[in-house]
Formats: C-alpha cells, sequence, structure tokens
C-alpha cells in the first residue's frame, strides 16, 4: 500500500512539472509571437490579469474583493486621437442651412457625443502662440474641465446674465470658476464654431441668419482666422486658462503616429455646441457634461470629483449628491434653454439688438472685477453649503476657522491689489499645517466667505449688474 501511494505520488509530481514546463514553454511561444502594444495597454493588460487572479483567490478565500480606484489612474479610460472626427456638417467646405444645421440632424441642440461616465477623446490642439498641448498630458497632472465659448455666443458675453439671474454662464462666472479652482483642475477653453457669425452665414444650431451684438465677424474657415477671432476673447480669461483653438486646416498635428482630422475634430467628436462643459477625471472618464455650462452646479461636481479621486468619499457615498445636484442644473438649464429660444427667434426676425451694439455689455476693468467677484461670491455660498451637506454625511471634520490656519499673506496680497486697503484682522483665518489637500480646498470656502463680507463692507466695490447690492440679488 505504502509502495502503491508513493508510486501516484511521483505521478502526480511527474504530471505537475510537465504542466509547469507547458506552461513556461506557452508563455515563451507567446511573448515570441505577441504584438508590440503601447504602454497604456500593457498596464491595462497587466492590471486585468492582476485583477483576475485576485477575483479567484477573494472567492476561494471568502475575502471582500478591494474596491478598484474607479477615479484614480491616470489616463486609463481615455480614447486615443484615432477616435476623433471631424467635418462634420461638411463645414467648412458646406455652409450651415435649413437642412445642414444641429437641430435638422440631432434631437437635441445642443447636443454632445460623449456622455458622463463615458470614457473621454484624447486630442491635440495648438495654443495662439502655436505651442501644442496635449489632452492626455494635462490629465497626468489635474483633472480638465473642457469648456466652448466663441465672440460671436452671447452667453459667453453675458447677454443672459440680467435676463436670467441664475443663468451663471458668462465670461465672468468662467473666470471666478477658474480663480476658485486653479490649482486644482486644468481648464482648457476651446475657440472652435461660431454660433452668430455675421450674415450671410448662418447660426449652425437653426440654419437660419441669427445676428446679436457682436455678431461682426464671419464664420472663419482657415485656422489662421480663427486664430484671429480666438484672439478678440484673450483678454476676457484667466490667466490660468488655456486658450486652445479647433483645429481648421491649421498646422498639422500628430500624436502617435495618428494624424488627427484637420476639421473641428473636438467640436464634432464631444458634440457641437456654443458653450458646452465636460469635466474630464484624470483616468480619462467624462465625470460631468453640461450641455449649457453653469459655473455653480459645475462647481459643485468638481467638489465632488476631487473628493473621490483624494480617495476620501467614494461613487456610493456622492450618488445623492450627485443626483441632487443633476436636478438642479436640469432645472436651470430647461429655464435657459427657453429664454434662448426666445432670443434666437427675436434675432431671426431681426428684431433683436443692432449688430455692434454692444455698449451695454462692455464693462472696464474695475466693472469687470465687479462681475467676477459677484460670481466669485455666488460660487462660494453654493459650493461651502454643498461641501459641508457631503462632509457631516460622511462623518467628516469640516473646516473651521477655530480649528485651521491660513497664509495671511495671500489675503493681504489680493486685498492689496484690488483696493490698497489692507485686510481686517478678523479676516485672518488659521489652517493646520498637517491638514490634508482636501481641507485645504474646504478651507479656501470659508476663506471665501470672510473676504466675502469683508467687500460687501466696503462702498463702491462690490455691486451687481443692475447696481443694487449683492445681497439683494
Amino acid at each position: 500500500g505504502k509502495l502503491f501511494a508513493d508510486e501516484q505520488a511521483a505521478a502526480a509530481a511527474a504530471e505537475t512539472g510537465e504542466a509547469v514546463d507547458a506552461a513556461a514553454d506557452s508563455t515563451e511561444t507567446d511573448a515570441e509571437g505577441e504584438e508590440e502594444l503601447p504602454p497604456g495597454a500593457k498596464q491595462h493588460q497587466a492590471e486585468t490579469h492582476v485583477a483576475a487572479g485576485s477575483k479567484k483567490h477573494n472567492a476561494e478565500s471568502h475575502k471582500p474583493k478591494p474596491k478598484s480606484p474607479t477615479w484614480n489612474p491616470v489616463s486609463s479610460h481615455l480614447r486615443s486621437t484615432a477616435d476623433l472626427t471631424g467635418k462634420c456638417f461638411g463645414f467648412p467646405t458646406a455652409n450651415f442651412n435649413h437642412a445642414n444645421n444641429v437641430a435638422a440632424k440631432y434631437p437635441n441642440d445642443p447636443t454632445h457625443f460623449v456622455e458622463r461616465e463615458e470614457d473621454a477623446i484624447d486630442f491635440k490642439l495648438a495654443t495662439l502662440d502655436g505651442e501644442k498641448v496635449v489632452l492626455s498630458d494635462l490629465l497626468k497632472e489635474k483633472p480638465v474641465l473642457l469648456l466652448y465659448g466663441m465672440y460671436t455666443c452671447p452667453a459667453f458675453q453675458g447677454y443672459y446674465s440680467s435676463k436670467k439671474t441664475t443663468s451663471h454662464m458668462s465670461k465672468f462666472d468662467e473666470y471666478a470658476l477658474v480663480e476658485k479652482y486653479a490649482d486644482s483642475v486644468n481648464f482648457v477653453h476651446l475657440y472652435t464654431t461660431e454660433p452668430h457669425p455675421k450674415k450671410p452665414d448662418k447660426n449652425f444650431d437653426t440654419g437660419m441668419i441669427v445676428e446679436f451684438p457682436w455678431s461682426t465677424i464671419r464664420n472663419p474657415k482657415q485656422w489662421t482666422d480663427r486664430k484671429f477671432a480666438a484672439e478678440m476673447i484673450k483678454d476676457d480669461l484667466h490667466p490660468a486658462e488655456l486658450l486652445l483653438i479647433d483645429n481648421l486646416g491649421g498646422p498639422t498635428m500628430l500624436d502617435h503616429g495618428v494624424e488627427e482630422p484637420p476639421y473641428n475634430p473636438v467640436w464634432c467628436s464631444y458634440g457641437p455646441g456654443a458653450r458646452q462643459a465636460f469635466l474630464i477625471a484624470r483616468s480619462g472618464r467624462m465625470y460631468d457634461v453640461q450641455a449649457w455650462f453653469h459655473a455653480s452646479t459645475m462647481a459643485g461636481a468638481i467638489e465632488e470629483l476631487l473628493l473621490l479621486e483624494s480617495g476620501l468619499v467614494n461613487t456610493t457615498d456622492l450618488e445623492d449628491f450627485r443626483q441632487r445636484r443633476t436636478d438642479e442644473h436640469a432645472v436651470v438649464e430647461s429655464d435657459v434653454s427657453s429664454l434662448i429660444q426666445e432670443a434666437l427667434m427675436v434675432a431671426a426676425d431681426g428684431l433683436g439688438e443692432a449688430v455692434g451694439d454692444t455698449e451695454q455689455y462692455e464693462r472696464d476693468s474695475r466693472g469687470a472685477d465687479a462681475e467676477v467677484s459677484k460670481a466669485r461670491v455666488i460660487l462660494d455660498e453654493y459650493t461651502s453649503k454643498f461641501v459641508d451637506q457631503i462632509y457631516e454625511a460622511k462623518g467628516l471634520v469640516s473646516p473651521n476657522a477655530e480649528t485651521n490656519t491660513y497664509s495671511t499673506s495671500q489675503l493681504e496680497t489680493k486685498f492689496v491689489e484690488e483696493d490698497n486697503t489692507p485686510p481686517p484682522a478678523s479676516a485672518v483665518i488659521s489652517l493646520s499645517a498637517a491638514a490634508p489637500v482636501v481641507g485645504l480646498a474646504a478651507a479656501f470656502i470659508v476663506v471665501g466667505a470672510v473676504v466675502r463680507r469683508w467687500r460687501q463692507s466696503q462702498p463702491d466695490s462690490y455691486h451687481s449688474v443692475s447696481g443694487e447690492d449683492a445681497d439683494e440679488i
């Protein structure tokens, strides 16, 4: 009996050795015949094999599978530039008309082709100076907010600000948003197809001639002409924001050996619109999409994403907050869309404001600063409540003036730049040097509230568009 058992054991050992040798031979054969993959694909394959092995181990040991970092791996979900498409609507060879426009071809206007939680598409575009910027490179540093805005766009210029005070979609709202989050997010302002060009060019939404006060230029059909148009808004943007020109037969741009479409690759791939916004996580996954940019609810989305990427919360923790914010934006977007449709009909009938009559919308540097300050107050008020509720629900300690410190020199610099007046002693807030990054970000909200109260105590330093005090808006 013992001899029989020993023979069985020897046979089993031999079979095991043969299996190991066969596996090794198979691995060597596969390695020799395997096509060389880009680093991202190799990493993805490795992660897939590791995940499969972990799953088997956990099933056997009955241990719960650890959560995967959904929003953390850099560019793991970003699609290649090969997925970009261009020359939609046949532009610039073809023109927009009654049968060739967004409303005629798609059920939604504006429309987006990349939805929330889908993979974004990599791109490479040029700045005004010709510097080439790659989305995947930006995502290595921070999340990215991609935002449309052209000179002839009334939403960008602030046309709807006084008509709908909750619109929060103007260049001043954009400036305030960049100012608030520039340290945490890369902001990319895309200059692409003009929505309301000078006649005889037509609006891409309706295929009709729809002119507003800024309809003083025609729709560029060459890269150099679009560059000229983009230069008209460069001073309206925050210095930390990247102004990129959607390609229009301009400089040849290569990425991974693939030539990108020469005509509107981003506009055609992400979605045709005038004032769309796309918040892209570092993973390359789309965290939020807005057909009409709304600064306040986008600030809420940014706060959520930063918390997710910090690892302090997961998607389940934020589910209710995200849904509530999405519902809030849907209401605002519906109201704004109705307002815009009315304005389009009035302008199409030739009953709107005269082309070139932009005086009432123009602001000197002091007026522009006041508009940005007003927008910043709205952002701070919205996000302070939003973040406090998230912290409370998660059981985290929300930063406050008693337990945190904040550098007084930064506050002093800001006040000196604006009014040459030092901040009051009550404006000094402390923040522990050992506080986490997310805690620091939340502390900025508290600082904003103190700064707001101080600003409002200063005569002539803070007024709304209509001249009313901010508290009355």
